[in-house]
């Protein structure tokens, strides 16, 4: 075997320090790095925390079938060391980075069992009984979900308009483009500090996926309206919608986060939005709700819910999560779904999405949900994207993966209430 890049033994060691403990910690993967890199700063420059985090979530990307290839029990080194190999095509400037029953193990082709769906998609048992699609489906998805995801971003149109904002970005030598589907957005081809970009500390430009900027148009907010955003979390499509709005009316930005509402507050104050009200909520049986009993125009319920149509940015989350846990978060999406609905008034629009490609988090619970309030009727998410000029096949319910539309994977469900 020719071993021959530059990796640095440090790297290598402090690579598998940090992968061992996002793999033994409860919390996401990106807050292991961030703590980690805090206690060693010293001596960890930039160079070298980007090649760390590029290893550590390829590695976390792939460990389904490091372990379908050479079981359960691969240690982490192991794991750190076939993605150098095998996934980034890397080798290192010397062989005592290896031992010589190390320099073995990596040159015997792994054994990959031909009908094995979980070696083949990447994805862990519990994920694959979940999805309602063939074996190919499955596997297009998972290989998909095994690539980093793009960087999109939203053009607060309260402030700007897309186009002047791509010809500033591309003056400025930033490799961009605009995004297939959504007219408000932009996807940048190459890593950039947006962050740091005098139009993102404006609040002219937010970070936010292609697919969750379909969910915003999908509520498709007028001027002057009344809304909710029933689970704002952080604000980026409560942001959206209010700019839909043209910051008139009211939005309600509700949540039971009082530290996500701290940061929709950080991100209002840039945007120059003046209609969004955000407001902590207990849960969704709280008073606050209770009082807008039929009045409001459009209510979005982006549930909580699984995640795992952003497997691409947060790969530790095929093994943080398991099967046991969706019973719980789908009993909480019909009852937070059913307590909004109830602020729906006659002709309104429900809107429901999840950031998921799981059965149970979407059909099946609009199934539930239009049993139980049978006054509310499906909209055809394909011509209320088509009136927008948005050119997407996507019948009743929308149904966004990152192969076929390279975005995260969303679910959305229209819905309105009759008289």
């Amino acid at each position: 075997m020719v071993l021959a890049i530059h990796l640095t033994k440090a790297q290598l060691t402090h690579t598998i320090a940090c992968l061992d403990k996002a793999l033994h910690s409860t919390y996401p993967a990106y807050t292991v790095m961030s703590d980690y890199f805090k206690v060693h700063r010293i001596g960890l420059g930039k160079i070298d925390r980007d090649m760390i985090a590029d290893l550590v979530f390829d590695a976390l990307r792939h460990l389904t079938q490091f372990q379908s290839r050479y079981g359960q029990t691969i240690s982490v080194r192991k794991i750190v060391l076939a993605t150098l190999i095998q996934l980034q095509d890397k080798a290192i400037e010397s062989t005592d980075f290896f031992t010589p029953a190390e320099i073995e193990w990596l040159d015997v082709p792994p054994h990959i069992v031909p009908d094995d769906l979980v070696a083949k998609s990447g994805l862990p048992r519990w994920i694959i009984d979940g999805i309602a699609k063939s074996d190919k489906e499955i596997i297009q998805l998972g290989q998909a979900l095994l690539k980093p995801a793009s960087l999109d971003l939203r053009v607060n149109t309260y402030q700007a308009k897309r186009d002047e904002i791509l010809a500033i970005l591309v003056s400025e030598g930033i490799a961009v483009s605009k995004t297939p589907y959504s007219p408000i957005g932009l996807r940048l081809k190459t890593p950039f500090p947006i962050y740091k970009h005098p139009l993102f500390l404006r609040g002219v430009l937010e970070v936010q996926d292609e697919g969750s900027q379909l969910v915003g148009l999908l509520v498709g907010a007028k001027r002057y309206e009344k809304n909710v955003d029933f689970c704002a979390g952080a604000g980026g499509k409560a942001l959206q919608i209010g700019a839909q709005m043209a910051s008139t009316g009211r939005l309600y930005a509700f949540d039971t986060s009082k530290e996500k509402l701290h940061q929709l507050n950080d991100r209002l104050r840039r945007s120059g939005l003046t209609n969004v009200t955000p407001q902590w909520i207990a849960n969704e049986r709280d008073l606050r709700i209770q009082m807008l009993y039929q009045k409001m125009d459009r209510v979005l319920v982006d549930a909580p819910c699984s995640n795992v149509g952003t497997l691409r940015r947060h790969p530790d989350l095929r093994y943080r999560q398991s099967d046991k846990a969706l019973d719980e978060l789908t009993q909480s999406q019909f009852n937070i779904l059913c307590a909004a609905a109830q602020l729906v008034k006659p002709n309104g629009r429900l809107v429901y999405a999840a950031c998921s490609f799981l059965k149970a988090e979407n059909e099946a619970i609009i199934k539930c949900f239009l049993t139980a309030f049978p006054s509310f009727v499906v909209c055809r998410a394909q011509s209320i994207l088509s009136k927008q000029a948005i050119d997407i096949a996507c019948g009743d319910f929308l149904h966004l993966t990152p192969n076929q539309h390279d975005t995260d994977g969303f679910f959305v469900a229209v819905l309105a209430l009759s008289k």
